[in-house]
Parts: structure tokens; sequence; C-alpha cells
């Protein structure tokens, strides 16, 4: 993976040349990445599902994150991104299917790299039952779902903690997850970051009908 291809912007997000991935995250240049939340909006009460980061993980590895993400190669448009939820998850998602929220900054704070993304981020309301996950084992080691109320009011600092319900793998064993979850449990997105996708998710929860 360190020697994947990046297209390279600055901050004005105005395309400046190509980096290794490696090279993008040493030196904190900006490169474009997609993010996919899944949303399960079919009952009174939506949930929101958070894949746990596999313990071979370089950075961040057991904490939980976003549903599934992966950065885009030099050259590759938002819509090749969608191969990360089949990669990660082993679940089919068509593209035509998912809301776009908008393009964020995200910059989760880490000691040895500096992970600048534009994100192309997206919503996938779907009730996905925990069965149907495929899960990619260098990659992610848990899927877990937590009320989405709950969880913008974590994001806010409103609560210490939330309530959790999933499984967690390890190698091809599944055992059930029932635990709560702080903001430590999360990979450390900005706390800002976090606030703006919990916002932009309320706001398509709430003028669009539950499917």
């Amino acid at each position: 993976m360190d020697t994947e291809t990046l297209a390279i912007y600055n901050q004005a997000k105005q395309k400046v040349g190509t980096a290794t991935r490696k090279t993008a995250h040493e030196k904190g240049l900006w490169h474009e990445t997609f993010h996919c939340w899944i949303v399960d909006d079919s009952q009174t009460e939506p949930y929101i599902y958070l894949q746990r980061r596999s313990a071979h993980k370089k950075d961040f590895p057991r904490l939980f994150d976003i549903t599934a993400a992966g950065h885009l190669l030099a050259g590759e448009t938002a819509e090749d991104g969608i191969r990360e939820v089949k990669e990660e998850l082993g679940i089919d998602i068509p593209f035509a299917d998912l809301d776009f929220l908008g393009q964020f900054r995200c910059m989760p704070k880490h000691r040895d790299i500096y992970d600048y993304e534009f994100a192309f981020t997206y919503v996938y309301r779907k009730h996905i039952p925990f069965e149907q996950f495929r899960l990619q084992e260098e990659e992610v080691a848990g899927m877990v779902r937590v009320p989405f109320p709950a969880f913008y009011q974590l994001c806010f600092g409103m609560v210490e903690a939330i309530e959790s319900d999933g499984f967690v793998e390890e190698g091809k064993i599944r055992r059930p997850y029932c635990e709560q979850m702080t903001l430590n449990d999360l990979v450390p997105h900005q706390q800002r970051f976090l606030q703006l996708v919990a916002i932009s998710i309320d706001q398509l929860l709430k003028n669009e009908r539950p499917r």
C-alpha cells in the first residue's frame, strides 16, 4: 500500500502532482479518500454501523472507525471507491444507492503519520444483518452498530459512553460484542470532523423518508 500513487492537492483543493502513499503520509500532503457510513433507518430509531480495525493494522489497530473507507489512487474518481465496501465488508452496494454528504477534510491524529484527506463522504441507508458481512481479515476485525442519536451525542461530548452491539472476529471465529463505547474507542479523528459527519447524517435522515 505504501507504494500506491496518489494525486496530491494543496489546501485549496488544486491538484499539484502525485506522490506515493508513504510520502503523502510522511509529509502531510493532501489527497483524496472515500468514506461510506452505513445507517439502518428501517426502524423508528436509526443505527449507524462501525467497523473494528484489525489488530494487524499499522495505524489505529482494534479501534472503531467509519463503516468502510479507503484511499483513491491517482486518476480515480469517488465512484471507484465503492470497491472498499466490497473488499472490507464483503457486501455489494450499487454506487447509485449512496447519498452524497460532501467532501470533508479529515485529519486523524497520529504520532507518526500526517494523513490529510479530502474525503468523499457517503451514506448507504440499509438494514444489513450481521451474518451478511464477510470481513477482510487483514483490515477489519469486527462490526458493531450503535444508536445514531447516541452516536451524535457522543460526537458532541453530550455523553461519555454509548452502548454498542455486534461481533468481533479472531481468525475465522466470531463472538458477540456488546460493550460500552467512548471516544477513546474510536479512531482519533478530529472532533470537528465527527461532528460535521453527525450533523450531515442527521439532516439527511430528517429530510428523507426511511427506506
